[in-house]
């Protein structure tokens, strides 16, 4: 119940979330059910130093408070948010010195303080990330596309003809300034150029033995089956004897036509047609190639039938709780289809490789990015801001 997601993804940072903070700033608020669970002093915390002070140093680069307040700002107010929400919905009272869930001791205190200063390294982050992998990316390209980014953001906020003035008049009701608007925008930009600068729009940059590797590293396992259901799949009972006699018979008939063919190529080219002809399994149009898995992902009738068979070798039918499968197992390719995306997009081992190794090089870039607070600056004691 106290688990609190992280206000930014780091490299998934939107500007969709100010919205919407905006937007729940607009609605009325959970009710308080503790005092020290109250709404921060804002005006106050604010006051601690004047916007053009640098507070911060990361990578060299200095951090004024200006910046370093719209992050903390929209740190903090997700908390809030989120002790709204669970004094409302859950009727728990939660305070801003209790630790979050996890091994750590973090408190919702300290988790905004951290958060702020990690925002301000995942922008750092994307920016060495560039020179780091040596990348060099079209300035047009990224104009344009910050461009279009803004014009997007100015329409969803002051309407359609909004100027940039009023955008930066929206901005400031978000305790957010128009640099560090921009400078968010920007490593957006970049994030997404850089991937596709080191990958490809697709992953259709990355090498045949990457993709492989990581399906070997990761201990992928390719088949493809010729299904002979078993249950009714409305109701999920099993058909009759005489039924499932038949479904049986099916398969054998099925196997022995393949079990003849020598020439893998033509045993995966039949295969193919009498997959599309006769198999009843649902997946077969979002893995019409067959699956790739790791272990323990399918019925474990189907994984034993397959880790005893090397690539092309055919199974006799195996008898699962779904019905009778005609398995061959196949070798390993870079371009099958793996899973999909929350967006429902296909993604296949190159896929999964630009993602995994994009997602360890700019770990290494954020662990490298020095973060600095100027000499005499303290981090906002919290506790001390309550209303």
């Amino acid at each position: 119940m106290k688990k609190l997601t992280a206000l930014i993804a780091v490299i998934c940072l939107a500007f969709s979330f100010a919205v919407a903070c905006q937007a729940r700033n607009a609605q009325p608020a959970a009710p308080d059910t503790d005092s020290d669970t109250g709404t921060l002093d804002y005006e106050a915390i604010r006051a601690l130093h004047n916007d053009g002070d640098i507070v911060a140093t990361i990578n060299g680069r200095d951090v004024s408070w200006a910046e370093y307040y719209a992050w903390f700002y929209m740190s903090a107010r997700q908390v809030e948010n989120y002790f709204g929400s669970m004094s409302m919905y859950y009727g728990i009272s939660e305070t801003w010195t209790d630790t979050m869930s996890g091994d750590s001791n973090e408190t919702y205190a300290d988790f905004v303080v951290e958060n702020t200063e990690n925002t301000l390294r995942q922008f750092a982050a994307i920016d060495s990330f560039t020179e780091t992998n040596g990348l060099k990316l079209d300035e047009t390209v990224l104009k344009e596309s910050f461009d279009q980014q803004k014009a997007k953001d100015i329409a969803n906020l002051c309407g359609e003809g909004g100027t940039d003035a009023q955008l930066g008049e929206k901005l400031g009701e978000m305790n957010m300034t128009m640099d560090s608007y921009e400078r968010m925008t920007m490593a957006n930009v970049k994030y997404k150029e850089n991937f596709k600068a080191m990958y490809g729009n697709d992953a259709e940059l990355v090498s045949d033995d990457d993709a492989l590797s990581y399906l070997a590293d990761n201990g992928y396992v390719s088949a493809g089956h010729i299904l002979f259901m078993t249950m009714d799949p409305a109701t999920g009972e099993e058909l009759d004897e005489a039924a499932q006699a038949e479904k049986k018979a099916q398969a054998y008939k099925i196997y022995e036509e393949l079990s003849a063919i020598t020439d893998q190529d033509e045993l995966l080219r039949r295969f193919a047609e009498l997959k599309k002809e006769y198999c009843e399994d649902s997946g077969k149009t979002s893995y019409p190639d067959g699956y790739t898995y790791t272990p323990g992902t399918m019925v474990a009738e189907f994984e034993d039938a397959v880790n005893s068979l090397e690539p092309y070798g055919l199974s006799e039918p195996v008898k699962s709780s779904f019905g009778y499968h005609v398995i061959l197992r196949l070798p390993p390719d870079p371009d099958r289809v793996i899973s999909y995306s929350q967006q429902n997009t296909p993604l296949t081992a190159r896929n999964n490789f630009a993602n995994a190794d994009y997602a360890a090089r700019m770990e290494q870039c954020l662990e490298n990015a020095g973060f600095e607070y100027a000499p005499g600056f303290e981090p906002v004691s919290i506790a001390d801001f309550v209303k």
